[in-house]
């Protein structure tokens, strides 16, 4: 899996400061379910740091991509014992 893209395209300045930018090449291949990279990562490099905040203390707080997968397993599953689905869909609002 190839982590860096050099798009292809196009950049047009209008009148009034606009301006339209346009991809003209193709995209490369990717993941169709975005979790997939996830997957990958998790495996490649299971305890590298994913996400990291720090706490009130300063210290870092890292999430590694096993850690992140592992937790999205699990709400997955939840949501799935909830017998959500395209007849019991879930609104998420932050």
């Amino acid at each position: 899996m190839d982590c860096f893209w050099s798009p292809d395209f196009t950049c047009e300045h209008r009148a009034g400061g606009t301006v339209i930018m346009a991809q003209t090449g193709a995209l490369p291949d990717h993941p169709q379910i975005l979790a997939q990279y996830l997957d990958h990562w998790a495996e490649v490099a299971p305890d590298r740091t994913w996400i990291a905040r720090r706490s009130d203390t300063g210290d870092w707080i890292r999430i590694t991509y096993a850690q992140a997968q592992t937790a999205a397993r699990a709400l997955g599953a939840a949501l799935l014992a909830l017998d959500l689905g395209p007849d019991r869909p879930l609104l998420i609002l932050s």
